[in-house]
């Protein structure tokens, strides 16, 4: 059995993430690991602890069999927090929706989090409550998706929801002085990337039988196509190139947009890397290191 990291901070959106982590070990039995990054330096180390103990218990009281384990790390976010997540099924952190809001996930530490790790990242927003509804993946044109592709079918079907397959085309309308012909290349390009996306509902529910799958084909930029099917999602799935999420499909303040608005948990599912890591043993009780 594997086990999910999550970092844990005392925040609002952090006790929506132990809420998201406490639904899924419910339904897939998975050990946690509550990680609690500190500064070495910190004068108020036993607050942390007992707030982690805190979570600790509020996880074990919802659900009683699941493995949970403490680990206060010294160091510094979002490094160390991504580091202690080695060998993880999953990260899951909170997310704060406004902008201004303040903790050590807030601003740019979910984006540089999910650049960093080689798990799967989970976002959850605070506030976030359970939702019937399907799961939603983007599905870019240059393979950076085949990741994200594979892990949101299975969810999907772990689940019982429909996969929702989103895939975004942009070509600049013919001016009224263009010759004849405009219409036709538009068209051609719409049917280009229609056979993207069919392809790859129709390579999923290959390899996956059971799974229904729907392909969605928006005219816009990724981003704004994303955003306008992932409000009704219960997970919005994305996959991003090694070099980050911001030089990926999704670009610039789009990107930062998608991730502080959406009401919805978002994972960012990294490539496979290119040799294995390893895998972290997991003991039990609290641990204490120092990560420089």
């Amino acid at each position: 059995m594997g086990h999910i990291v999550l970092g844990f901070d005392g925040s609002a959106a952090a006790d929506s993430a132990l809420d998201w982590v406490a639904e899924r070990v419910s339904a897939r039995p998975a050990g946690v690991v509550l990680v609690v990054v500190a500064n070495m330096f910190h004068a108020e180390r036993p607050v942390l602890e007992r707030f982690a103990q805190e979570a600790s218990e509020r996880l074990r009281a919802r659900v009683p069999d699941a493995a949970v384990d403490i680990d206060i790390v010294d160091g510094r976010m979002p490094g160390t927090l991504s580091r202690s997540a080695e060998g993880a099924e999953l990260l899951v952190v909170g997310m704060h929706t406004n902008a201004r809001a303040r903790s050590m996930f807030a601003g740019a530490i979910p984006l540089r989090l999910t650049a960093l790790s080689a798990v799967p990242v989970v976002l959850v927003p605070a506030g976030w409550a359970p939702r019937d509804a399907p799961v939603t993946v983007g599905l870019a044109a240059d393979g950076s998706s085949a990741a994200a592709l594979r892990f949101a079918a299975v969810e999907a079907l772990a689940q019982a929801q429909p996969l929702r397959i989103v895939h975004s085309w942009l070509m600049t309308s013919p001016l009224p002085s263009a010759p004849a012909g405009g219409g036709s290349a538009a068209r051609e390009a719409h049917d280009v990337h229609r056979a993207i996306v069919d392809g790859a509902v129709a390579a999923l529910t290959h390899e996956h039988p059971g799974l229904v799958a729907e392909a969605a084909l928006v005219r816009d930029n990724p981003a704004a196509a994303l955003t306008s099917q992932a409000s009704r999602s219960s997970l919005v799935v994305i996959g991003t190139h090694r070099r980050g999420l911001l030089t990926g499909w999704l670009l610039g303040s789009v990107a930062w947009d998608l991730v502080g608005e959406l009401d919805d948990p978002i994972c960012v599912v990294p490539p496979p890397l290119s040799s294995a890591g390893s895998t972290t043993r997991i003991r039990p009780g609290v641990r204490r290191r120092v990560d420089r």
